[in-house]
Order: structure tokens, then sequence, then C-alpha cells
């Protein structure tokens, strides 16, 4: 898969679709092999137009589901020929919706087709949709269709649906309307060493800031390090047992784990919720709760899989 940020060496007449891709969900993923499946028959190039930061981010702040390093490897999967990545920018957030297709697809890219989402919206205020690009298919001579929506239990998947799901600690739901776990990844730094203390050493993380990460409270986690799966719980909320300051931390304690991953990058993937995260008045009694999370964590999961 060819990966540009800008349009230099992308194939013309190409068959693409646009969009943010947030989540590259199951409805994405939808969209994505009738793209790949629609060029082959018409022995053209796929491509993928995608925007870094998502629009979502840039406008509003909201984090994100899906990074566009965790966006190419899901892609790449798919046999998708090809990837831009567009920074979305004011200047870009200010084009209309006939002005974005007119300099962008037809200009720079010169398309053969697009195939978007039966609900996409796109140009200044979202105020572009499928019948004005049926209508500008026709001005610009390139064709259009629609991908019917993707549907779990009874309603359309959508990156609200799961954005809503895991801030909600609703992680096997968020994981079925992905078709994959909700993953994360962190670098691990050096902090008190308050969990070595309890027989239970944990992995502090420090999380890229546009990433959406679960609410607070106790998890089961599988924790991928050097193509290595290992099993474990996450907690992800202040440690009220020992600290007033309210500050939120991630921290992963691994099982079965000897090796210290200081400077170290491991990808989370999160299983379920098993708890809220709550106070403790001593450290014995938190070590004790420590101890039921990790029997209920390993009956959960497949321990070294």
């Amino acid at each position: 898969m060819r990966v540009g940020r800008n349009f230099k060496n992308l194939p013309k007449d190409s068959v693409i679709t646009m969009g943010s891709f947030d989540g590259c969900h199951l409805g994405h993923r939808k969209i994505v092999s009738q793209l790949v499946s629609e060029a082959k028959k018409k022995n053209r190039q796929s491509l993928i137009l995608t925007f870094d930061p998502p629009p979502q981010f840039f406008l509003k702040k909201s984090k994100i589901l899906t990074l566009v390093e965790e966006k190419k490897q899901i892609f790449e999967k798919l046999r998708l020929d090809n990837l831009l990545v567009i920074k979305f920018d004011s200047k870009i957030a200010s084009k209309t919706a006939e002005e974005f297709i007119r300099e962008i697809l037809v200009d720079k890219l010169s398309i053969s087709d697009i195939l978007v989402g039966y609900d996409h919206k796109f140009g200044k205020e979202r105020k572009g949709d499928f019948s004005l690009l049926k209508k500008l298919g026709k001005k610009y001579n390139f064709g259009v269709s629609a991908v019917s929506p993707q549907n779990h239990n009874g309603s359309p998947i959508s990156s609200t649906r799961i954005r809503d799901a895991i801030l909600k600690g609703k992680i096997e739901e968020a994981n079925s309307l992905l078709g994959r776990p909700y993953s994360f990844r962190g670098r691990v730094f050096k902090d008190r060493e308050r969990g070595r203390k309890l027989l239970y050493p944990t992995c502090n993380l420090k999380v890229n800031e546009k990433k959406l990460i679960p609410c607070m409270g106790v998890y089961v986690v599988y924790v991928i390090w050097k193509g290595k799966r290992f099993g474990g719980i996450m907690n992800i909320g202040t440690r009220p047992t020992f600290s007033k300051l309210g500050k939120v931390s991630v921290e992963v304690h691994i099982f079965d784990f000897k090796e210290r991953l200081y400077g170290e990058t491991i990808d989370v993937e999160c299983v379920k919720k098993i708890r809220e995260e709550r106070t403790f008045k001593d450290e014995q009694s938190l070590r004790r709760q420590i101890e039921k999370d990790e029997k209920i964590a390993r009956a959960s999961i497949e321990v070294g899989s």
C-alpha cells in the first residue's frame, strides 16, 4: 500500500472513498472492501482520502478512536492500494462541498469513481451529501455510488456509538461494533512503583493526547510487546487510595511477566471492564481486591495466547 501526505506520485483515475474513518469499524470495513472490489473490476487503483487530524479533533477537540498509524495497518490488511492523508486545517475546513470536490478530487486526483457511506457528509458545515455528489459526478464526469449501512442490533454502526460505549466502559459492545478489540499504544515511564510494593508491578503509560481512552475503572486487557501477547489487568483512574490530586493515570499489570519496560512502547487491547475504581482503607485491602481482579481476568482470557 502506498501512503502519501501530498498529491505527488498518486495514480489518476482511481476509484476512491473519503472520510475520517475514525474507528475503522465494521461499517468502514464494508466500504473499504467494496472499494477494493470495485477498483479491481474496473482495473483501476483503490484510494482512500482521509484527514489528520480528523475534523472532529480540529473543530471540537474530540478524542480520536483511530490514529493515522492504526488506520494504515488496518487498511493494508484490507488490501487497499493507496492511502492519501491530508492535513485538516482552517483552509480545508472553509472549502464548500463543491470546492472540495472540484479542487481536490477532480483537479488534483482526476478520480474515476467515488464510493461513500450512505450518510456521508462533507465540505464546509457538512453541507455536502450523496445527492450533491451525484450532481457533481454528472458535472465533472465521475461515477458515484453509496454503500448501505452495516447494522448491529438493529441500528447502523457508527463512530459515535463506539465512542459512547467506550466512554461508558461498555468495552464488549464497542469491540462488537469495531470487529476487533479497542486498543491504544502507550510508552512506559517510571513512577513511584507502588504496584511493585503491592506485589503487582504495573506499567505506567503515557498515551497520545488525541487518543480516546476508556472511562475510569479496572479492565481485563491483553498487552502486546515485541510480537508477544500477554494477559493483564488495567486501572484507569486517580489512584484514590494513595492520592487526592485527581490526576488520571493509566497503568497495566501484566500476568507472568518479569521484564522491566521503562521507555518501551506497548499496545493494550481492551477486553472488558470488571469494576469501578474505588478507595480502599489500606494497602492490604487493595491487594486483596487486586487478587480478586486477577482471578476474574484470568478466567476471561486465554493467557499466553
